[in-house]
């Protein structure tokens, strides 16, 4: 029950059909709403959705996760990791192309940074040949810099 539980203070994503002013076939995606799932936002193309959720196996209070869709049926949650998620609050997502790349913005409430909400931005890249590309993660003017065999973001903070 989706009133139930934002009134409890659990925020849940549903989707819904508009037809003129009227909004129809309410249904909620396969999220486990014992815990806070919120600010989705969906690429262009309609088959990616980014949110946060502070359901057990993060790295932190609130993480960011990707749910895919495939033939109309959003697929189950990915947590975007640690070149991502930190022991903070990750929150309010938000994805747009640019280019030959997506760039998803979000924020961060981690100490580290320039205090309250610093903004990040993350892309999101099509093409990852090269086995030694990086990302890296710049937390208040110290960057990390991970390696990985197949990079698909790279992480920077957005001024």
């Amino acid at each position: 029950n989706y009133a139930k539980g934002y009134a409890e203070g659990k925020s849940q994503i549903v989707t819904a059909k508009n037809t003129g002013n009227k909004w129809s076939e309410i249904s909620g995606l396969p999220l486990n709403d014992l815990f806070s799932n919120k600010d989705p936002s969906v690429d262009a193309e309609g088959n990616t959705m980014f949110f946060a959720s502070n359901m057990p196996g993060g790295f932190g209070g609130y993480d960011l996760y990707k749910m895919e869709k495939t033939n109309g049926v959003w697929g189950k949650p990915k947590n975007l990791g640690q070149d991502v998620n930190s022991k903070y609050d990750e929150i309010l997502p938000f994805i747009r192309q640019d280019e030959n790349k997506k760039v998803l913005y979000f924020t961060n409430d981690s100490p580290e940074g320039f205090g309250g909400w610093d903004i990040y931005q993350c892309c999101l890249l099509y093409t990852s040949d090269a086995a030694d590309e990086r990302s890296s993660v710049d937390l208040g003017g110290r960057r990390i810099i991970k390696k990985k065999k197949k990079v698909n973001l790279q992480c920077t903070r957005h001024l």
